[in-house]
This record gives C-alpha cells, sequence and structure tokens, in this order.
C-alpha cells in the first residue's frame, strides 16, 4: 500500500464548507473559463442594504484560485436573497448565462462569471427570519497551473482530493483539504495516527466517536486537525492545518 509523504491545514471550519461551494461553482463556470478578455477591473459583489457584510479572507487559495471572501448576515431568507441576486444578474455575460444556480444542503449557490472573476454567493436560512452565508470573488487569471493540488497532504492510496483552500492572515497560513477513498474510518485513522507520530508530532486528540474519529496533532507551532467520517463507500477525510510565519 503506498503513502504519500507530508504535512498540515486550519481549524476554522467555516473554510471547508466555503471550498467545497466555491469548487462546485467553478466547476459549473468550467465551459468558459479560457474566454478571452482585456482591459477590466475586478468586479465587485453588490449587496442589498439590509446585508450586512464582514471581510473574512483578503487573500485565499480555493484550489489554487486567489479569492477574496466575505461573511454576511441578512435580515430576511434565503429566497430573498436568491430573488435580489436573480435580479441583478439576470443580463447575459458575453453570450454566455447571467447566473448559474445549485444547491448542497443547507446551502443555496448563485454564481456569475463577469471579466474574468468567478463571482460567488452562498445562503442557508440562520433561523426563521434571517439568513447568512459568504459572498466571493475567485480570479481565474491568476489560478496556480504549476502546483498540483494537495500534492503534499498525507493520504492513502486511491484518495481523490474534493477540494482545498489557503487562507493567509497576519502571521498565519490555515489550508482546509477535503478528501475521500474506499478505506474504513479505523484505516484511515490509523494511517494519520502513524503518519504525524512518527514524524514527531504531539498527539492532542484521538477520539472515537459513532462512524467517526477526531484527531489533533501539534509540533513546533503547527497544528493539525482532522475528521474522518464513515460514507457508504468508504470514508471522507477534513484535514486543518494552522502554521505560523
Amino acid at each position: 500500500m503506498s503513502r504519500t509523504d507530508c504535512a498540515y491545514v486550519p481549524s476554522d471550519r467555516r473554510c471547508a464548507s466555503r471550498a467545497l461551494l466555491l469548487q462546485s461553482a467553478v466547476a459549473v463556470f468550467l465551459f468558459c473559463v479560457f474566454m478571452p478578455v482585456s482591459g477590466y477591473s475586478a468586479p465587485t459583489i453588490p449587496a442589498p442594504q439590509w446585508i450586512k457584510r464582514t471581510a473574512v479572507a483578503e487573500k485565499m487559495l480555493v484550489n489554487g484560485i486567489p479569492s477574496k471572501v466575505e461573511y454576511f448576515e441578512a435580515d430576511r431568507d434565503v429566497e430573498e436573497v436568491l430573488k435580489f441576486y436573480r435580479k441583478t444578474w439576470q443580463s447575459q455575460y458575453a453570450g454566455h448565462a447571467g447566473y448559474r444556480e445549485a444547491h448542497v444542503e443547507p446551502w443555496h449557490v448563485i454564481s456569475r462569471l463577469e471579466q474574468r472573476h468567478l463571482l460567488t454567493v452562498q445562503v442557508r436560512q440562520s433561523n426563521a427570519l434571517s439568513a447568512d452565508g459568504y459572498l466571493a470573488v475567485a480570479n481565474l487569471d491568476e489560478i496556480d497551473t504549476k502546483t498540483s493540488v494537495a500534492a503534499d497532504i498525507p493520504k492513502l492510496a486511491g484518495s481523490k482530493v474534493l477540494n482545498q483552500n489557503t487562507s493567509f492572515d497576519p502571521g498565519k497560513k490555515g489550508e482546509v483539504v477535503m478528501l475521500a477513498n474506499k478505506f474504513s474510518v479505523a484505516t484511515n485513522g490509523q494511517f494519520y495516527r502513524d503518519h504525524y507520530s512518527d514524524r514527531g508530532w504531539g498527539v492532542l486528540q484521538d477520539q472515537e466517536l459513532p462512524g467517526a474519529r477526531a484527531m489533533a496533532f501539534r509540533r513546533f507551532g503547527a497544528e493539525v486537525r482532522l475528521v474522518v467520517n464513515k460514507t457508504a463507500v468508504g470514508s471522507v477525510v477534513v484535514i486543518n492545518r494552522v502554521t505560523s510565519d
């Protein structure tokens, strides 16, 4: 059984949902990624007055695509948020549909390709009268084609990387990787326990849960947290690492 040598990634759980949904949005627009455009400035995502925006990351890499991400709260429900963007983005751009939509429970995603940037809104119902979510602008001209996605992440043979993102904050670098494979929770758990222990990482947590296993390791100012969840065909692993500059 071959294993990939490596390490890492961050502990903000919201990063995993951002990466997964942004990846889905990129796939929706893959047919027009290479559309030539020149002489443009980066577009911004419009928002009504009843949406409150908060910066999450000025610089984040989502599957190699530089992205700016904001968190938002709205005193309207999900449908009102979607209606605003459907109306705002209804016009076509360069001959393509004005927007695309997807639904990955509990999230609703609406996206638009504009001036070689992917504009993405993902929203969920937070309570009966309000919603929250993320606004993301991804620069498709700055896709990193030289680095393989999650090439240095430890994983069992045959594992498929579902998504990866990297965020940069003052003094810290965070990474999140989600992958899937055909192996059991126990096999994945033992692999990661051996991998990090053999390389001198201290074990902070190793907890068996119903259909899952949660683990955490630390070494030289770096911390790795991972969760292995059972699926119908194997396991899904979410790996988080935060390192200090």
